[in-house]
């Protein structure tokens, strides 16, 4: 669950617009019980709690090794400029992982990233976008020097990213993957990309938790609010995948697979 729709109607976002609605109509108490809800998401322990079950899945001991390695765009908003997307730092992240992959296995990677619009200078196009996939196979290639086998640039949510990249790779002759991310991200994706008919064996970014429920979590930063929106969107993620309706609506018309 990403994208501009998905940040307005999760938490902490949804919260802001509630309190400030909920003042205007003189509704002060309800105010007051959001606001205290969206305080308590800037308070550095709350991630730590939203986060720790995501770290938690069941593994799947696959059949066959994997035939490729399949690298998303992080839920992190991606940099642009006026004529390219620039990866994130978390982006960047899983990009490293897949590049240490790739020299370990030999595979092919394939990108997946969405169009985002670019071009914030006077004079540029209004509307200009250009696929998150090119900037990631760019870093690819001029960062770590792994090239990049296919680039899915047509889907614009996970769902239709795992569609999109099974029908890609299986015109390959491939049906198993490494699958790279974050890993709070890795338990939604791979049950979504399972769900496509891809082996998915999970590959996580390296990571240590630096953020405790010590007294130190306990204080408010402002950091903490991104982090907790994260971790909704994710359950709210595995809430949709839970739910054939939902992941039907989210697959909608099928796409064709853009060039790789």
């Amino acid at each position: 669950m990403t994208g501009p729709v998905a940040d307005a109607l999760l938490p902490p976002a949804i919260l802001a617009v509630l309190v400030a609605g909920l003042l205007i109509v003189g509704h002060r108490r309800w105010a007051v019980v959001l606001l205290a809800a969206l305080v308590l998401l800037s308070v550095g322990g709350v991630p730590h709690v939203l986060t720790s079950p995501l770290l938690k899945f069941k593994e799947v001991a696959e059949k066959a090794p994997p035939g490729a390695i399949v690298v998303l765009a992080s839920d992190m908003p991606e940099f642009l400029d006026t004529s390219r997307t620039v990866p994130s730092m978390e982006t960047l992240k899983s990009l490293r992982t897949a590049a240490a992959v790739h020299r370990r296995t030999g595979l092919p990677i394939l990108v997946s990233g969405a169009s985002a619009p670019i071009g914030d200078a006077p004079g540029d196009a209004l509307g200009a976008k250009a696929p998150v996939a090119d900037g990631m196979a760019d870093s690819l290639g001029r960062d770590f020097d792994v090239p990049v086998a296919w680039r899915e640039t047509t889907s614009t949510n996970l769902w239709q990213s795992a569609t999109a990249t099974a029908s890609l790779l299986r015109g390959a002759g491939i049906d198993g993957i490494y699958l790279v991310g974050q890993p709070w991200e890795l338990r939604l994706r791979v049950a979504v990309f399972r769900a496509a008919g891809l082996r998915v064996t999970p590959e996580s970014v390296p990571y240590r938790r630096q953020r405790t429920l010590d007294l130190t979590g306990l204080i408010a930063f402002t950091p903490a609010w991104l982090e907790s929106a994260v971790a909704i969107r994710q359950w709210a993620g595995l809430a949709c995948q839970a739910m054939p309706l939902c992941v039907a609506w989210m697959r909608g018309p099928a796409v064709t697979p853009g060039p790789s």
